[in-house]
This record gives C-alpha cells, structure tokens and sequence, in this order.
C-alpha cells in the first residue's frame, strides 16, 4: 500500500510499537478473529471484534475488521455505517476506500463501486488491494483477459494472494484451461473459505477429487461454491450484472 497517505496496515503495524494492547489477550483475540473470517466462521469473528471494540481503541483496525465481517454476512450498509467513525486519515485510506467499494458493488451499485475501485487503483496504483477489487469490477466488466493479468500477478502476494490465486484458476477454467492453472488449484489455501468454496465448485462442476476441509465453515463454504457457479456460467460480464455476483454477495 503505496501514497502519500499513510497506509492503513503499515499504520497499523507501526501502531502497535507504540500502542499496547489494553485488554489482556486482545492481540492474540485480534489474530483469532482475522482467522475465522477468513474461514467463513462469521458470527464467532463477529462476536471477537465486536467485544475488542470498546477496548482497543488506539487499533483501528479492530473497527476495520468488524466492518469487513459485516460485509461478508451480506449486510453492507452496517459495514459502511461502521467506517464512518474511523477518523479522516482512516477514512481516506485505501483499505477503507475498498471495502466502500466492495460495498456497492454487494448492493448492486454498479456505477459507483466501479468509480470507487478506480479511483482507489489510481490513487494508490501499487497497493494490493486496490489492484485485487478493480481486476474483479474488470472482470465483470467484460475485461477477462486483463483481470486475469491482474489476479495471476497478485497470486502470491501476502495480502490478498489466496483470493486472487482462486479467481486465476476459476479464469483458467472460464476458459477451458484446467491443466495451465492445476498447480495453482492444488495450492489453494484450504484455511479459506472462498478457496474451498472453490474447490467445491470444481469438484460438482468439473468432477475434480476433493476432501472437504474441516478448518472452513461448510455452510459458508457451500455459498461460495454456489457463488463461484453463477460467475462460471454467466454467458457475458458485465457492471450491470453485479447484483448476480454471488447473489448479492462478494467474493472478496
């Protein structure tokens, strides 16, 4: 994450030399909660960030995390509500410039979360991201080819890797490409519950072995993969069509 306004993570790595922790445990708790959103254990990271809250209040990113957790339970307008108490560097940051994109995409507001994603790749053009949610507003676009440059350069990035690792190998197999994006597939992170959401699809779609993961929430999982099924089998891309992402949800 790249500009002249401080990055939200980097600001939030240099926070915590200086600020502690106020409530015993609430680090450890932090990085507990980041894992079971990752997951798909939705209401239990919730239930983390939402107690962290009132307690940390030097560590925005308690805040942030929350309203990410709030976007993945379908709920953008809670996630959007809750951004606006972060500050005004907060507010301009990348990260949060993100997830309001994120959020209109997941209302069906096209326009404005393509305006917001591209405003944000422009304003912090090395910032991963930013570079991950414009390849997806390309990719519904209509732009495949250029989406698919994005998310195969982002693939071992640390930040957003896994995910966009997932969407190189479902743009590999759009286009009939299973053996070129293989090794990709068998790498995908089994901790997370797009990537397993992914290897569901592909399993009852392309008849590819699969053991279910027992460190995802299968519920959650299972939603992905049918998400992952309506963006396979749309015949076109396009903003206009946003809302059929993952009905209404995001894939981020």
């Amino acid at each position: 994450m790249i500009s002249p306004i401080p990055d939200i993570a980097l600001s939030a790595r240099s926070e915590r030399k200086v600020a502690a922790w106020h409530l015993p445990g609430a680090e450890a708790a932090f990085e507990g909660g980041r894992r079971a959103l990752r997951a798909g254990f939705h209401t239990h990271a919730h239930d983390i960030f939402q107690a962290l809250l009132p307690w940390e209040p030097d560590h925005p990113e308690v805040l942030l995390e929350l309203a990410r957790t709030e976007l993945a339970m379908d709920r953008s307008a809670v996630a959007e509500a809750l951004v606006q108490g972060l500050d005004h560097k907060a507010l301009r940051s990348p990260a949060v410039q993100v997830l309001r994109a994120e959020c209109a995409l997941q209302r069906g507001d096209a326009v404005k979360g393509l305006s917001r994603a591209f405003a944000c790749s422009e304003s912090f053009p090395k910032n991963s991201h930013a570079r991950f949610v414009m390849a997806k507003t390309q990719w519904l676009g209509g732009h495949e080819a250029h989406a698919e440059v994005q998310f195969l350069s982002l693939a071992g990035d640390p930040q957003v890797g896994a995910r966009a690792c997932a969407w190189s190998v479902f743009c590999g197999w759009r286009h009939d490409q299973q053996e070129s994006v293989a090794d990709l597939f068998a790498n995908l992170r089994r901790d997370d519950v797009v990537c397993e959401g992914l290897r569901e699809f592909g399993h009852a779609a392309l008849d590819l072995p699969w053991e279910p993961s027992d460190r995802v929430e299968p519920a959650a999982r299972t939603r992905c993969a049918d998400s992952w099924n309506g963006l396979f089998h749309r015949e076109y891309a396009s903003t206009k069509a946003a809302p059929s992402l993952a009905g209404g949800r995001i894939l981020v």
